[in-house]
């Protein structure tokens, strides 16, 4: 029998024994099933209480706010922003950059790519002035954007659609 405290370490510690003592059981008799099943269930309480523990820690520092997207336009409550009590630590306060906005080109769609309404290559700008090294928008600013990847593999042309 092990005896521990109940500070976070010691509980996680003992955790771990438990779920390598499942592990040894399940490789010393590999015809038992419940030393995996011991294992996964006390990994399973080790995620679940991380997620929780960081859900708190997050709900502590940040707070929920109203944010511009790129290509968008402002969504309600879609962005977080640092508590008052980390306000300190704040950028946009600290160094006074609340009122930076960024200036769309008028020829970009990618709001559009970025809410799924078209495919790049739907896009008049796509190709021609926005290319991965003179970006128009957010979707071809990002390797792993959706105009960055159509781009990257060629998909130029719009699908056949066939009935």
């Amino acid at each position: 029998m092990l005896i521990f405290g109940f500070r976070l370490i010691n509980i996680v510690i003992y955790l771990l024994l438990v779920a390598r003592a499942g592990y040894r059981l399940m490789r010393d008799k590999p015809g038992s099933r419940y030393g995996l099943k011991l294992a996964l269930a006390v990994l399973s309480l080790i995620a679940l209480y991380i997620n929780v523990t960081s859900g708190a820690l997050v709900r502590e520092v940040f707070e929920v706010t109203d944010r511009a997207w790129r290509g968008i336009g402002t969504i309600p409550q879609s962005g977080w922003r640092l508590s008052p009590a980390y306000a300190d630590f704040d950028a946009e306060t600290r160094f006074d950059v609340t009122g930076i906005t960024t200036e769309e080109s008028g020829l970009c769609r990618s709001g559009e790519v970025l809410q799924g309404l078209i495919r790049p290559v739907e896009c008049e700008a796509f190709g021609r002035e926005c290319t991965p090294r003179s970006p128009l928008g957010a979707p071809m600013v990002s390797s792993e954007g959706a105009c960055a990847a159509y781009y990257q593999f060629r998909r130029l042309e719009p699908p056949v659609v066939t009935a």
